[in-house]
């Protein structure tokens, strides 16, 4: 894959010949050895997308959309496992859009360690549009930037057996028809949910977060937060996506400082939210979508 992560290639396994049933958490590309394991729960998130870039004078950068959110149990397996983790998008320069997050795999490693044939996939979020473009498809849409519309989900590729989802994430939001009183960028959608609305000069916030703890198979609080969708920039930025008292989408710039944050890394967020013009007139940058990552627990 092409993006900014690191690689490594390494083989889990358990002594004995018992089966390793901890959980392991893939913050990059990696491979696991499935020892007499037979089935897999698992969680897979691809990168977020970048957010939208500001143009001088207007405040109207889309936040980036969450990469998608794709979990299950107790899913049968034939070998050992290789696993790929999608980079986050790159925000988007001055008047540019940003750029769709990686997406993340996973697959039966090779004899090598490398990937032979495919499990599943997530889609990597979409990009924050700039000014009047529509926020990007991916595993949860893009924000539109300015009077640019929401971005979709991309096509879900269909669930394996075990698997407890059914949309990789959601769609963005975005200012069409236009809100009056400036060109507000829309939030980029999340895992657990939308984007939210835009106001007058008031950016929409990032798509809700999920929070998810593997090794309970438990949704809510004490799990760890992913897929967060950044907020758009504005006169005042949309608030990131988050779940659980945490935040983990990017904030959409404002147009008094350039307060914009990208999405954080390893938990496939939106990036921050598309740049808003400081009072000199000078556009902010997008900020990038935070990569992906993989948690597998064998089973017996």
């Amino acid at each position: 894959m092409t993006g900014i992560h690191q690689i490594l290639f390494s083989s889990f396994s358990a002594a004995g010949g018992a089966v390793d049933t901890s959980v392991h958490t893939f913050n990059s590309d990696d491979t696991l050895a499935i020892g007499g394991a037979t089935k897999l729960n698992w969680l897979l998130v691809a990168g977020g997308g970048g957010g939208g870039g500001g143009v001088a004078g207007s405040n109207n950068g889309g936040g980036g959309g969450a990469g998608g959110f794709r979990r299950g149990q107790n899913t049968p397996i034939t070998g050992d496992l290789h696993i790929d983790i999608g980079g986050g998008g790159a925000g988007g320069p001055a008047s540019s859009n940003g750029t769709v997050g990686e997406e993340s795999r996973l697959s039966y490693a090779t004899g090598g360690g490398g990937q032979g044939p495919e499990i599943l996939t997530c889609a990597g979020g979409g990009a924050g549009g700039a000014l009047g473009n529509a926020g990007g498809a991916g595993g949860s849409g893009g924000g539109g930037g300015g009077q640019g519309a929401a971005g979709p989900i991309s096509p879900f590729p269909g669930t394996i057996t075990g698997e407890n989802t059914t949309s990789q994430g959601n769609v963005g939001s975005g200012n069409v028809p236009p809100v009056p009183g400036g060109r507000p960028g829309g939030g980029g959608g999340g895992a657990g949910g939308a984007g939210g609305p835009i106001g007058s000069s008031i950016g929409g916030a990032g798509g809700d977060a999920v929070v998810f703890d593997l090794a309970t198979q438990s949704s809510g609080s004490g799990g760890t937060v992913y897929a967060g969708g950044g907020g758009g920039g504005t006169g005042t930025g949309g608030a990131g996506g988050g779940a659980d008292g945490t935040t983990v989408g990017g904030r959409g710039s404002s147009g008094t400082s350039s307060v914009a944050t990208a999405g954080t890394v390893n938990t496939g967020s939106g990036g921050g939210g598309g740049g808003g013009a400081t009072p000199a007139g000078v556009a902010n940058e997008g900020f990038d979508g935070g990569s992906g990552v993989c948690v597998l627990q064998l089973v017996a």
